[in-house]
């Protein structure tokens, strides 16, 4: 049977043990300096989003393949990787009309095709849109370069 004393005695001991500066390694020698991230708003990522609708509705691959944008659906990040740019990423709902097809009462109307949601990144450097990327699928397949 071990007495209170004698465990006590034993966790003084590996304190001691553990306190010395035998068994510990010197700290790192870092340099002084401080990272510091470039930030950027929300007003700036919206006005990067206005900008991509704007040259989205322009480009006629797009349309082609996505249809014409109707809505952001969802902002999924923003943030600027350097001084002066600002890198959004967003999803987009798109609509392409459908095939004309008649009724069994005559009425002609157009098929409903969907809306297919697409990811949009956008970049800008000094207020000026560098780049615009649609990932079709979620950067599983196809991806559109709109031209800027």
């Amino acid at each position: 049977i071990v007495t209170i004393k004698a465990m006590a005695a034993r966790v003084f001991l590996l304190a001691a043990i553990a306190g010395t500066s035998a068994f510990l390694a010197p700290a790192p020698a870092r340099p002084p300096t401080v990272a510091r991230r470039a930030a950027c708003t929300q007003a700036e990522a919206d006005r990067v989003i206005g900008l991509a609708k704007q040259q989205i509705a322009r480009d006629a691959t797009v349309k082609q393949e996505l249809g014409t944008l109707q809505r952001v659906t969802g902002v999924l990040g923003y943030g600027a990787p350097g001084p002066g740019q600002v890198a959004v990423s967003f999803t987009a709902s798109f609509r392409r009309p459908g095939s004309l097809f008649v009724t069994t009462s005559g009425e002609a109307r157009r098929q409903n095709r969907g809306a297919p949601v697409a990811k949009v990144s956008a970049k800008t450097q000094a207020g000026k849109l560098v780049s615009v990327v649609i990932a079709k699928d979620g950067g599983w397949g196809k991806s559109i370069n709109v031209r800027v």
